[in-house]
């Protein structure tokens, strides 16, 4: 179990605040928010490129200055495109060099060839958005990582390729037993895999529970529905409700222990519902 508490880091026109969260091994945990609103901060502090002003990670207990102190960590983001002019056969060359005893290779080739059907003859700056998300995380699952941190690395996919890479992601967490933090901004992938979901803004952590929890307590409702409620009940969701698009959301609580009305929100619908301070 990794856990997180309350991590601080200022910037001149950003502060993450109080950040605290958990990860399990086995779950991937999804790390939404809009851009700037600390995803990256956080994940620079667990893999050490930023050091935090205050807060712990502890592994298992034991505190560290950052997740790789004692575990072996994989990470993946959109914007790595080092040695743009290198063959992706050089680049793993390297890199396989560099961890030497980590590095299996052939889980590298079963991942470039088998999983992602990607050939190794061509420079980075030759490969398209999806093809180099491909060829990163095949490194980095190379060193059988037992963390595997991501930023953004679905954002510009397009869908059949977001889809495929999902998948991998959920089946690595479930079969290897690690946890996977995805940063993301886009709901409809979170929502397909995650089993926690962390949602910050502006720096602070407005939710951080169970996909299935979020389920259970956020609810949306149509207006012909709400017509059909009593009075008294109407009255406490629309108090305690955001309207979206062509439904109502709300906070199953507030009906004290009732039978909530309507359907189960979307994850999209309970971030606005967040955001707008309901």
């Amino acid at each position: 179990m990794i856990e997180i508490r309350s991590l601080n880091k200022t910037y001149k026109s950003f502060k993450l605040n109080n950040a605290s969260f958990d990860l399990a091994s086995g779950k991937v945990t999804g790390l939404i928010g809009v851009n700037g609103a600390g995803k990256s901060t956080i994940l620079k502090i667990l893999i050490g490129l930023v050091k935090s002003e205050s807060g712990e990670i502890l592994i298992d207990g034991d505190n560290v200055s950052d997740i790789g102190e004692k575990l072996r960590v994989g990470f993946v983001s959109q914007e790595l495109n080092i040695y743009s002019n290198q063959k992706m056969s050089a680049v793993s060359a390297f890199v396989k060099d560099v961890y030497r005893k980590e590095w299996k290779d052939d889980l590298y080739r079963h991942y470039l060839l088998d999983v992602f059907e990607l050939s190794d003859d061509l420079k980075i700056k030759e490969l398209s958005t999806g093809m180099r998300v491909k060829f990163f995380l095949a490194m980095e699952l190379a060193k059988k990582p037992e963390c595997l941190l991501l930023d953004e690395v679905t954002s510009g996919l397009d869908p059949m390729i977001r889809d495929e890479v999902l998948d991998i992601l959920l089946e690595i967490a479930r079969e290897d037993d690690i946890p996977i933090l995805m940063s993301s901004h886009i709901t409809e992938d979170l929502e397909k895999i995650a089993d926690e979901i962390i949602y910050i803004d502006s720096g602070r952590i407005l939710l951080s529970d169970s996909v299935e929890n979020i389920r259970k307590n956020y609810y949306r409702i149509s207006e012909e529905e709400l017509n059909e409620l009593s009075e008294e009940t109407r009255n406490v969701v629309l108090g305690k409700c955001i309207k979206q698009h062509q439904y109502y959301v709300y906070d199953v609580s507030s009906l004290g222990g009732g039978e909530p009305a309507g359907s189960p929100a979307l994850l999209s619908d309970v971030l606005s519902y967040l955001r707008k301070g309901k």
